[in-house]
């Protein structure tokens, strides 16, 4: 089976499991009285820390910001993050019985960019047993795939044969999950999104998910997509009554531990609310399907920020009171965005259909995640300081038509808080358009970029010989994927102007 076979058949099985993502209620057919052999996941040995790095403190008084200013300063370049070409690595498989009765004797396989490199038979494997298989392999640099399978005919009588094989990319970045004991029991005896009842196989879809996402991330800037890869290196149960420590939920960080992202599902999660469900029952969307607001919160882990602290509120300009910058539609559809809403109103209730043409993160995430691509995890918005060093603004009303001999003014958010940010009353940059609408301003909009987007947001008014007054905005992502198109020396931009309140 060559690369081209295992990419066609990953993207088939995420395809079925997403069409039947469109009937939440097939959570809670019950468990069929077979066996079902899973590979739950396949962990890389040895690991190594991720990316470490200590950012500018700030704090200019009660009206300046405060806070992670960039750019950082990364502190462990000087750490082995991956493995040294021709270093012996070690893959294992986890194999699990995840059915009601026993399995019989199976074959398995492992492949390294879908070539068989060992293989064998097994002694039948008990109700949830699990078994575990070991391949090393001299490590290359670059992406190849490593994958185990098992029952490769498929002649077992088995509950799915969805969860019978995991491919990895080599490159990809680590996930550790941590599950709590309850929430693990509770997926043994109801269906998730590979048809199985695995709580493995449920975070195993999660993942592959992400890396269809991420396959189909295409924008102008993104041509081939996020060229990252996830995968999921180990599932760590955690005992009933595990102290939630908040944040990730997890008992380790996403640096140290040697995992570029970690993740807790404890046992809130099996909480009753006021209609007597837990999460999931509540959420059926999200056990048979993607759960949005996990991918956003995995997004972190990646790297990327809140997107969501961009807006400012018309309470929040005092530049030109009244004036809300929400941010455009379109933007707002982003996963760093919107987390969950957008997705489930569009796919998530199956009332759109998610092919190749629906995009999740947006061009700006997508764009910094190749930015960082080759850099191991434990960073945060360090991207974000990717600004040109000059910056041309054409100024247009909403005809499109340019705003020649216009007096502008140019507002940057500022903000305290994480979010609540505010445009100030008093224009940091002013200027005159040219007789082509343009004006170009010598410098950064910002006099410094905090790490969690909240002073992103740019505001200009112009007052045109005619005596209009008019209001625009751009946010720093509008900066970064100028940046990033290879124009770091100087961008340019068309801000459409409309009349301010």
């Amino acid at each position: 089976m060559n690369r081209c076979a295992v990419t066609c058949i990953m993207a088939a099985m995420c395809c079925l499991s997403s069409a039947r993502a469109g009937d939440p209620e097939r959570w809670k057919t019950p468990k069929p009285d077979k066996p079902d052999l899973s590979v739950a996941y396949i962990e890389r040995t040895p690991k190594y820390p991720g990316t470490t790095q200590k950012y500018r403190v700030i704090d200019w008084g009660p009206d300046g910001p405060k806070g992670d200013g960039l750019p950082v300063t990364f502190t462990s370049t000087k750490q082995q993050h991956w493995p040294n070409p021709g270093q012996t690595v070690t893959f294992t498989a986890h194999v699990k019985n995840k059915g009601a009765q026993p399995t019989p004797r199976y074959d398995w396989h492992w492949l390294i960019d879908g070539k068989d490199v060992t293989d064998g038979w097994s002694a039948p494997l008990g109700v949830q047993a699990e078994r575990v298989y070991k391949q090393t392999w001299k490590w290359k640099p670059g992406r190849h795939y490593i994958a185990f399978e098992v029952d490769r005919g498929r002649l077992i009588d088995e509950i799915t044969h969805k969860n019978d094989f995991v491919v990895d990319a080599t490159d990809a970045l680590s996930f550790g999950f941590f599950v709590e004991q309850d929430v693990y029991n509770w997926f043994n005896d109801h269906m998730s999104g590979f048809d199985s009842y695995s709580w493995e196989d449920w975070a195993q879809f999660q993942v592959q998910e992400m890396n269809r996402e991420f396959r189909d991330e295409i924008h102008p800037a993104t041509p081939a997509g996020i060229e990252i890869r996830a995968r999921l290196d180990k599932v760590t149960i955690l005992p009933n009554g595990f102290k939630d420590p908040g944040g990730t939920h997890a008992p380790v960080d996403n640096v140290k531990s040697g995992y570029d992202g970690v993740w807790g599902f404890t046992g809130g999660l099996m909480t009753l609310n006021k209609d007597g469900k837990n999460f999931y029952e509540a959420n059926p969307q999200w056990l048979v399907g993607c759960e949005w607001p996990l991918h956003h919160e995995l997004g972190h882990q990646f790297g990327q920020p809140d997107y969501y602290l961009l807006p400012v509120s018309k309470d929040n300009n005092k530049a030109v009171p009244g004036l809300a910058y929400p941010t455009p539609d379109w933007f707002q559809h982003q996963m760093m965005f919107s987390g969950n809403y957008y997705h489930d109103e569009m796919i998530g209730h199956n009332k759109g259909t998610w092919d190749s043409g629906y995009r999740f993160w947006g061009q700006a995430a997508a764009a910094a995640f190749n930015v960082t691509k080759d850099m191991r995890r434990g960073f945060f918005g360090t991207f974000l300081v990717d600004i040109p060093t000059t910056n041309t603004f054409t100024f247009v009303d909403e005809g499109m038509k340019p705003l020649p001999g216009a007096k502008i003014s140019v507002y940057p958010a500022v903000s305290r808080d994480y979010g609540n940010g505010w445009f100030p009353a008093k224009a940091r940059f002013t200027g005159t358009t040219d007789r082509n609408g343009t004006w170009t301003l010598n410098r950064s909009p910002y006099d410094v970029v905090l790490n969690w987007t909240s002073n992103g947001s740019v505001e200009f008014t112009a007052a045109t010989p005619a005596g209009a007054r008019l209001a625009g905005f751009l946010n720093i992502s509008d900066f970064n994927l100028e940046y990033w198109r290879g124009h770091a020396k100087n961008g340019e931009y068309v801000v459409m102007m409309k009349p301010a309140p």
